[in-house]
């Protein structure tokens, strides 16, 4: 038990550091980053909540759906629309348009 405490006072922070890395790569933003990081802790804490206020038995699998929509979101809030750089191309205007789905 010592060891795997021992452990994991180095495995956490590198995981934590590695998730903000791989965030900010990917968001280009340090604001959008730290609200990230600061959202999903506070999501959990309030999901854990809601199950013991509801009375459910905390078994060890139940967190594990919790942690996977957590992740989720925390995936779908880094990918925010970004805004159009440029005039869309009128061929590709006229490619959509000709769509079978349009």
């Amino acid at each position: 038990m010592q060891r795997a405490a021992h452990r994991l006072t180095y495995v956490i922070p590198i995981t934590l550091a590695l998730i903000f890395v791989l965030l900010y790569l990917n968001s280009q933003s340090l604001a959008k980053v730290l609200i990230v990081l600061v959202a999903v802790p506070f999501s959990l804490v309030g999901a854990f909540l809601l199950l013991w206020l509801l009375g459910y038995h905390f078994g060890r699998p139940r967190p594990n759906p919790l942690v996977a929509s957590e992740l989720n979101r925390l995936r779908l809030k880094t990918r925010l629309p970004k805004p159009w750089t440029a005039a869309p191309n009128p061929n590709q205007i006229e490619m959509i348009l000709r769509s079978p789905c349009a």
